[in-house]
């Protein structure tokens, strides 16, 4: 649980960073997604496909949306989606 935490302040700390402040809100969670979307950086050989270095990222995401759920009953979802067109990965937060 302390990991979990540790990780989501992480994440809240590199979207504060970027001009995101994270507080659960629909317009939040819109920034968030924005901010995924312009700055996830395809892999190099496999452009459908995230850098690994956002693999991290990601995970964290999922954890906060998680939580989030867990704490308010929303059914969030996280999409890692692999586009027909190469080159691109689009990223999408389901709500």
């Amino acid at each position: 649980m302390a990991a979990k935490d540790a990780r989501i302040e992480a994440l809240k700390r590199l979207l504060r960073a970027n001009g995101v402040e994270l507080d659960g809100s629909d317009e939040s969670l819109q920034a968030l997604q924005d901010w995924l979307r312009s700055d996830l950086e395809p892999d190099s050989n496999d452009p459908g496909a995230p850098r690994a270095i956002w693999f991290g990222v990601i995970h964290d995401i999922g954890m906060y949306m998680g939580d989030l759920d867990h704490r308010s009953g929303a059914q969030l979802g996280l999409a890692v989606l692999r586009p027909r067109e190469e080159g691109r990965c689009r990223t999408s937060i389901l709500c």
